[in-house]
């Protein structure tokens, strides 16, 4: 998963010399200044580090002027330049851990400037420092400038209050004893599953589903999934499945058509899990289906997206962006969509606050209008591949952990700090 958002922060420390070479332009590089500036004070883990780094002239001319960059690995940056002001041609090279700014030799004029700005993504795998080092050369004179951002871990969305400045249509803070069963369906699927059973999906899935397997504890949901072997007491036929999950889901008890559907949670770590937080339609047609984050285990992969709503390849052909990283095991994230129904439709996902991808419905048949109802659950993935079935090393019993559903009928303000 790339993800997560937020600011950037940095000290600069200037060396380097100014020494004239031969055949250098003295007053040149006495006037020559260098700086380098991060965006921001400090960046939160999947948000976008960036410097902007500018050479000055100071006095009435400067001939042969290069600016390079020795742009930072910090473990898995891949550095790309979206803006260059006095100068053309700039371009990043290198594979990724070793990439490097060059710009073409130019000259600046009188009290003229020339300014490049390059930008990463950043993971959970990027170091805590990064420090970025350029420079700027007339001749053989270098000036050469340091700027380090810090990458702080996200911060955890964990007992967050709800949003005060938007309309809340749907809230379960899962602080009681038990689950509301005003507001979800606990232990029972809401569409008919593998040859009519009611607690199996299909031969996708290698779990049960059971109500003991949902319950609340400290302000938290949790869907537990067990190395339980069942056989189904309704469709004996179906055979024996060797695990069991958790459900909760809100069919004929809230659906809607548009809003922000959100989450915060903590997914469980092991080869063949597979729990999700997902919309499916009220008037149970399929698809629509909506996938605002459904993990697969062992491959450290968040599928985030849907099938196509409509259209002739309606259920055969999906919109989804794949994340890779650990992070949503080892802490709690925020993950959420909104989703906006009106001609021709727009949908977008969110981690932490940050848009990971978005959907435009003027390009295909993708934006059901449909109400669509909550799902949460913690299957097991059955065929090989993504990540299943589970292993030895599957570590049961284990838990999705909610600890907060949230529906607005608003959307967040626009991430300026997005991911296709």
């Amino acid at each position: 998963m790339i993800w997560l958002s937020a600011g950037l922060a940095a000290a600069a420390v200037a060396f380097g010399g100014a020494t004239a070479g031969a055949g250098t332009d003295p007053a040149s590089a006495r006037d020559l200044t260098l700086t380098n500036t991060p965006d921001t004070a400090s960046v939160t883990q999947y948000a976008d580090v960036g410097f902007t780094v500018t050479v000055s002239n100071r006095g009435p001319h400067a001939r042969a002027v290069a600016l390079a960059d020795a742009l930072p690995a910090a473990g898995n940056l891949s550095w790309g330049i979206d803006r260059q002001t006095g100068v053309t041609g700039c371009a990043t090279s290198g594979a990724v851990g070793s990439q490097r700014l060059s710009c073409p030799s130019t000259s600046l004029s009188g009290h003229a400037s020339l300014a490049v700005h390059v930008y990463s993504h950043t993971t959970s795998s990027t170091d805590a420092w990064v420090d970025n080092t350029a420079t700027a050369t007339v001749g053989r004179t270098r000036l050469t400038r340091i700027a380090t951002a810090t990458v702080r871990p996200s911060s955890s969305c964990r007992s967050s209050q709800a949003d005060a400045g938007r309309s809340l249509v749907f809230d379960d803070e899962f602080d009681g004893s038990s689950i509301d069963t005003t507001k979800w369906n606990v232990g029972t699927l809401p569409f008919g599953g593998y040859k009519g059973s009611t607690h199996y999906h299909n031969t996708q899935y290698g779990s049960y589903i059971e109500p003991q397997n949902s319950y609340q504890s400290d302000g938290v949901l949790n869907l537990t999934t067990d190395d339980v072997p069942v056989t189904d007491p309704d469709v004996p036929a179906i055979g024996t499945i060797p695990y069991t999950e958790g459900m909760i889901q809100s069919k004929d008890k809230f659906s809607r058509t548009g809003g922000y559907f959100e989450i915060c949670a903590k997914f469980p770590a092991g080869r063949g899990l597979w729990p999700a937080f997902w919309l499916a339609a009220q008037n149970g047609n399929w698809p629509p289906e909506m996938d605002v984050a459904e993990w697969f285990g062992s491959i450290e992969a968040m599928q985030i997206g849907q099938p196509f709503a409509t259209g002739p390849n309606a259920g055969s052909q999906w919109e989804s962006t794949w994340r890779y990283s650990d992070a949503p095991t080892t802490g709690y994230h925020d993950y959420a969509m909104w989703w906006s129904p009106s001609s021709p439709g727009t949908i977008r996902y969110y981690i932490d606050g940050q848009m990971v991808h978005e959907i435009d419905g003027t390009t295909a048949n993708l934006i059901s209008n449909t109400p669509m109802y909550l799902i949460l659950n913690s299957g097991t993935w059955a065929p090989a591949g993504r990540g299943g079935p589970p292993d030895a090393t599957t570590v049961f019993p284990n838990a999705f952990q909610v600890d907060y559903v949230r529906v607005y009928a608003t959307p967040p303000a626009q991430s300026a700090n997005s991911a296709p």
